[in-house]
């Protein structure tokens, strides 16, 4: 059926009308996740034809609004259209793509950037654009912002912080053999500590985290998405915020290395043992050998991956 449009006085389509609304009046006059069912009437020609429905797939419609006033929603994702998310603002395609110069050395640590309408122009976005990207990165310590001067590219290797670790997972260039062989060193460190607290202050727990660890799908995927996790649980577990806080700066490296890391079949096997491993030492409330086994494991993952690297 037709709707009449009570803004422009045209008629449109039910399932148009039905759009429109969720689109302009946002999830608080629908109900979140709903399924809506719509069909389309039409005409088989133009001279009153019988009409026949059209059967048109459910449409899962969810929202992200994040919604501090009435604005429209942000995004509206539709299932049978995996595509239709909101399209990258200039700001941060720009600060993607200085951050992408910036690590694979086109501009070095401290190297000046091209003056304001040079990078406008070759980046094909506005100067008040530009500089937002740029303070957005100066924020995060990639760059120094001078007046008057030239903007500096900072020694972020060694004045940088954790937040530059979520801007890294973010960037393929920094996925070297060198940078992921660093990553496990760091974790090689505190997992010991953090293993131990989790076993000492929630076994059960942990024994409840790790038993379905045991029969995972054997796929580089499962067991780099269940590494991960693991060890943001036993930091949650350990009762230590600090070790979370960390971790979490490094979280989606961990995923993204650790899928180059299981694409090893002995990997996958070696992280087998170990989670049986720990699981035993949960079940007998043994801080000390968890923290032995883990220290072991991290350690021996470093060689495996380094090994691999080399070959």
């Amino acid at each position: 059926m037709l709707q009449t449009n009570q803004e422009t006085g045209k008629y449109e389509s039910e399932c148009a009308y039905a759009f429109r609304r969720i689109v302009r009046d946002g999830p608080e006059h629908f109900e979140r996740d709903k399924k809506i069912k719509m069909k389309l009437i039409c005409k088989n020609n133009v001279n009153n034809a019988p009409r026949m429905p059209l059967q048109i797939p459910t449409l899962n419609i969810q929202y992200s609004t994040g919604k501090t006033s009435n604005h429209l929603p942000r995004e509206v994702r539709l299932s049978i259209q995996t595509g239709w998310i909101t399209p990258q603002k200039p700001t941060d395609l720009a600060e993607r793509q200085l951050l992408s110069a910036i690590l694979d050395g086109s501009f070095p640590v401290g190297s000046t950037l091209p003056p304001e309408r040079e990078l406008a122009l070759a980046l094909g976005i506005t100067r008040p654009t530009l500089r937002e990207a740029l303070q957005r990165i100066a924020r995060d310590g990639w760059i120094q912002i001078r007046q008057g001067k030239s903007t500096v590219v900072t020694d972020y290797w060694r004045e940088g912080n954790l937040v530059m670790l979520n801007a890294l997972s973010q960037q393929p260039e920094a996925f070297n053999n060198d940078f992921i062989d660093h990553l496990l060193q760091v974790r090689a460190a505190l997992a010991p500590v953090y293993a131990r607290l989790a076993v000492q202050n929630a076994s059960e727990d942990v024994v409840n985290l790790l038993k379905p660890l045991t029969c995972l799908p054997d796929t580089p995927e499962a067991y780099a998405q269940a590494d991960q996790e693991l060890h943001h649980q036993l930091t949650l577990l350990s009762g230590n915020p600090i070790f979370t806080l960390i971790y979490n700066g490094f979280r989606q490296l961990s995923l993204q290395a650790g899928l180059k890391y299981f694409a090893m079949p002995e990997t996958r096997k070696f992280s087998l043992d170990f989670y049986q491993g720990l699981l035993d030492d949960a079940q007998r409330r043994d801080a000390e050998t968890a923290a032995w086994r883990t220290s072991s494991v991290m350690t021996d993952s470093i060689l495996y991956w380094q090994k691999s690297a080399n070959s």
